[in-house]
């Protein structure tokens, strides 16, 4: 998600807020593995976007939508630096 956010980075996850918005910033469960990314709905389907630049590299992903694959919507990040 970088620029926008960063590994080091924290985000606070509001785990109650499930219901996917189109182009807001989501924790989700994506094969099993915790991501952010943002949530885009095209062509009737939900798609996980990065902010990344790199479209290239960081290409969207259709999202399954399948039980539990939202965690949460995030409603805050803090840039940390070292």
């Amino acid at each position: 998600m970088a620029p926008n956010l960063n590994e080091d980075d924290i985000a606070v996850i509001h785990l109650k807020s499930k219901r996917p918005i189109d182009g807001k910033v989501f924790a989700v469960n994506f094969d099993g593995e915790g991501v952010i990314k943002r949530l885009v709905y095209d062509y009737k389907r939900w798609f996980l976007y990065s902010d990344n630049p790199d479209q290239n590299r960081y290409r969207p992903q259709e999202a399954s939508m399948a039980p539990n694959f939202i965690i949460g919507q995030v409603v805050a990040a803090q840039k940390f630096n070292l």
